[in-house]
This record gives structure tokens, sequence and C-alpha cells, in this order.
């Protein structure tokens, strides 16, 4: 699905969706996207941050219900700040305008192999119980003793892939394919940004965490035990 309200950044992108062999939803505001979606399942959905007349970042809240579909969010900003927000409120990628199709079809091609496994997958059940943690896998919640810490959808992927092998080093690569899909292997300052925030949410010393452990050059581990 595309939600963009430009008319010529539409067209191409429909016209190389189509030579490509994708089925191809086109929408260009924020009713008809969210009716398309709900109505839809897309596993892929490409949308514009800067829609002219709605909040593209509420939008991709909204779309985000869907849990087992990868949104890639465009804009026209280049601010770190924007790219950050936006795969915090649960975009799976972030690409700046002026794009590269073939950069741009390459994205949607990972995102479509993380969609589909999604589908297939069963998200985790149940609460984990920590030291003073409590989290709850179905609402992406967590309790640091009695105070409430709400989990962006990234934050609880990462912390997902950790629980798995709570205990054990889990190398860069293997987290960055359990979060952000298997071609993005390489970008860990992502896996830096989200390791501080978990850990400012999380750690009642972020400096120094008991919990979510550095295994230097190699990765992280979540410490099975108290330290």
């Amino acid at each position: 699905m595309i939600v963009e309200d430009d008319e010529s950044t539409r067209a191409l992108l429909h016209a190389a969706l189509i030579r490509c062999g994708y089925d191809v939803i086109l929408t260009a505001s924020v009713a008809h996207a969210e009716r398309s979606a709900e109505a839809e399942q897309p596993s892929v959905i490409l949308l514009d941050l800067d829609l002219v007349r709605a909040n593209g970042m509420r939008l991709l809240t909204a779309l985000r219900k869907n849990k087992a579909c990868r949104i890639i969010a465009l804009s026209n900003s280049r601010a770190e700040f924007v790219a950050v927000q936006a795969l915090d409120e649960g975009a799976s990628d972030f690409v700046a305008k002026p794009f590269g199709i073939d950069s741009l079809l390459a994205r949607v091609r990972v995102a479509l192999r993380g969609a589909l496994s999604l589908k297939n997958e069963r998200p985790p059940q149940g609460l984990l119980e920590l030291g003073p943690w409590h989290i709850d896998f179905e609402t992406y919640t967590a309790w640091l003793g009695r105070e409430p810490v709400r989990l962006t959808p990234t934050e609880h992927k990462l912390l997902v892939a950790l629980v798995a092998r709570r205990g054990s080093a889990v190398s860069h690569r293997e987290l960055l394919r359990a979060v952000w899909g298997p071609e993005s292997s390489e970008q860990v300052e992502y896996l830096r940004i989200y390791m501080r925030q978990l850990r400012r949410k999380l750690e009642a010393e972020p400096s120094h965490p008991r919990y979510l452990l550095t295994v230097p050059r190699i990765g992280y581990r979540l410490c099975a035990e108290e330290r």
C-alpha cells in the first residue's frame, strides 16, 4: 500500500511496484489509508510522513496496529530525530527523499520477507519476571517495581530477541536481523540507540546496567541472574 499525497511521487512508486509484479493499493488521505489497511491487510506500507493534510507520525501509529505489516516511512527530512521517531513509532525502515527507486525496491523486498515471516511467527506469550522487572509481551508494557513503562514496538522486538537467548551473548548481526530484517546486519548504530533507550527505561542505573549487558566486540546479553 502506498500512502502518498504527491501525485508524481505516487505515480512513480505505483509504476515501479506494478512493474515488479506487486499488487498495489493507492491512498492519499488518512481516512482512506486507515480503511484500506483494515480491509486489505497489506504486507508492506510505504508511508509519506509529510502528508499535507495530516500528521504522518500519528497515521504511522494507527497503521502499526497491524503487527504483521512492515511500514517503510518516507520523508523529505534527513534529520536523525525524524528517523528515530519514525522507528520508535513502529516503522521498520526510514528512507529520506529524494531516493533511488532501485534502492527503495530493495528495501521493499526486505520488508516483504520480514512481513511474511511475522505472519508465520507466534508472538511471545505471558509475563517475564526478572529482578524488579515484570514485562507483558501482549501489551508491550513493563513495570520497573510498581512504575509502568511503555515500550515502543522496536524496543519490544529487541527485548524479545534478547529474552529468547537469555543468558547468552547475542551478536550485533543477530539482533539487527531479528529486529530490522535480514539485510540490516550492518546498521549497528540503530542497535546502540535502542539499547540506550531500553536501559533508560528498564535499568535503575542506565550507565551501569545490571541486566542489559554489553559483550565487547560481540553484541549484548540479557543477564539470567541478578548481579
